[in-house]
């Protein structure tokens, strides 16, 4: 009787989900097809497998932690989606902080700590929407939101809230509209307590978090995974 033929592992769903993202650019005949194999080609193989390698690095320090057994994932649908749509946004991407917030989403399916499908699938998009700023600013707002509201600071302009993020993000440009319009951009998709241009909370929405529940499960889905109690 014949071997029976090794069942795929999550890593080989990684491989081709990294795999259907590169192929999934356009491509022409001729010289500009020999440009692509030669020039392009390469280095997004590369940053295909520098993502999977992390990603199954840090896949065997949790298990060593004792979060998750390897070998469960491959038969796990709700981490392979995970790891198909994450990958797919990962090859689009250099940014650090941006594959840093990916590959924690998929550490945190893997251990168990999704938030179901539906949130999981609309947070993997934000991310995939969302510029490093965005997540700073909004990451800024939510762990700065309890001192803010101690010491009775409320702004009463989306401005307001993009000078105490300039405060607190060196990293954000100081001399243009960003980090106005990505506050703007949060409060549009309704991840902040905050509603209009100019006017800020009502008197009810000053007992309500600056940053929204929603946006909080967002932070917690992109971070890396804590110890288990």
């Amino acid at each position: 009787m014949a071997d029976k033929l090794p069942e795929p592992t999550w890593k080989d769903h990684a491989h081709l989900a990294a795999r259907a993202a590169i192929s999934a650019v356009p491509l022409v005949g001729g010289p500009a097809l020999e440009l692509f194999n030669a020039v392009i080609a390469p280095p997004l193989q590369n940053r295909r497998d520098e993502w999977v390698q992390q990603m199954a690095d840090r896949l065997v320090e949790l298990e060593a932690a004792g979060f998750l057994k390897v070998e469960d994932l491959g038969t796990n649908e709700e981490f392979i989606s995970t790891v198909t749509q994450a990958s797919t946004i990962a090859i689009r991407n250099h940014r650090k902080e941006k594959l840093e917030a990916l590959r924690n989403a998929v550490l945190n399916t893997a251990a168990g700590r999704s938030p179901g499908d539906t949130k999981r699938e609309m947070f993997l998009n934000l991310v995939d929407a969302f510029t490093v700023d965005h997540i700073r600013i909004l990451k800024t707002l939510y762990e700065h939101q309890r001192s803010l509201k101690r010491d009775e600071f409320w702004t009463d302009s989306v401005q307001g809230l993009a000078n105490i993020a300039l405060e607190r993000v060196p990293e954000l440009p100081k001399e243009d509209a960003v980090p106005k319009i990505i506050v703007s951009d949060l409060c549009r998709r309704e991840l902040l307590n905050w509603h209009g241009e100019t006017s800020g909370p009502s008197f009810q929405q000053r007992d309500l978090p600056i940053v929204v529940p929603f946006a909080q499960q967002f932070l917690q889905f992109i971070e890396a995974p804590k110890p288990p109690k």
